[in-house]
């Protein structure tokens, strides 16, 4: 016997994976636009950070054990250089010498700094030092094309091309589109794994991140990223140590000191600052 009821449709709701964590691109503030900046970093412009590393007189000293007083072959490059404050800052350090290169998703980013400093240098030979592409494929990045008047050159990176490179609070952001912490990891990841490949041998990699201090394990981690809505990716030591080795850097130093916004932002509580110095060893 037939049953000419009509059937219930239950339609059952997506179930989030444990490792889900919010989306900055739901997130006006945190959303990039062709002409616009990432929020709040405009508030940085003409604020170098790299001199003030723990590591840069170490990073400073091995530079000119190693060229001498023959700088020209000394060679550079900064991820996530934003409006290229640091670059433009160790370019000066090093008296101009050697070759400086700066990659950045964001092209506004870029020719914000390059208006900038225009009073100060040459704005063509500024943009020269510049790149837009992703840092997790640096195989296809866009150098400025005089012509086109823009950063649509198509361009890549070899391997081992640099003697140092440096990172200054980029990590984070590389989980900016993806919605889980596997999808965020993974991203960081394969970051890490470029800055290797382009790190010529016995060259150096040094910045800093911010990472979760001891206090709270990673299910609270994950806990305390949602409440905040805070769609970054945030190690903790193990973690991050774990994926710069992966990665193929070794003889790592470290360093940690509190985050200075810790006890006036809520989502910086539990935050550190977690300096580096690591080596792409023969």
């Amino acid at each position: 016997m037939k049953n000419n009821k009509p059937q219930k449709e239950f339609k059952k709701k997506a179930k989030k994976p444990n490792d889900w964590l919010p989306d900055g691109t739901d997130d006006k503030k945190h959303t990039l636009k062709e002409n616009d900046e990432w929020f709040g970093l405009e508030k940085r412009l003409g604020q170098p950070r790299i001199l003030k590393n723990i590591f840069f007189p170490k990073v400073y000293d091995w530079i000119h054990k190693k060229y001498k007083d023959n700088l020209d072959n000394f060679s550079y490059f900064e991820a996530g250089c934003g409006h290229g404050n640091d670059l433009r800052a160790i370019k000066k350090k090093m008296d101009n010498q050697g070759r400086y290169l700066g990659v950045d998703i964001s092209k506004a980013e870029i020719l914000h700094g390059i208006e900038f400093y225009r009073k100060k240098e040459n704005t063509e030979e500024s943009k020269k030092l510049f790149a837009q592409g992703d840092l997790r494929n640096l195989k296809d990045i866009y150098i400025w094309d005089k012509k086109r008047n823009d950063f649509s050159r198509p361009s890549k990176l070899k391997n081992n091309e640099f003697d140092l490179i440096y990172m200054e609070a980029v990590l984070h952001g590389l989980g900016h589109s993806q919605k889980t912490l596997k999808e965020k990891r993974e991203s960081a990841q394969l970051m890490l794994n470029e800055l290797y490949r382009i790190c010529k041998v016995g060259g150096k990699f040094f910045g800093r991140a911010n990472i979760f201090n001891n206090s709270i394990n990673n299910k609270q981690q994950l806990e305390f990223l949602r409440k905040t809505n805070n769609w970054r990716f945030i190690p903790d030591f193990k973690e991050l140590m774990k994926i710069l080795k992966k990665a193929g850097f070794k003889n790592i130093k470290t360093n940690l000191s509190p985050h200075k916004k810790a006890k006036k932002y809520p989502d910086k509580k539990y935050l550190l600052k977690f300096s580096f110095l690591a080596e792409k060893a023969a």
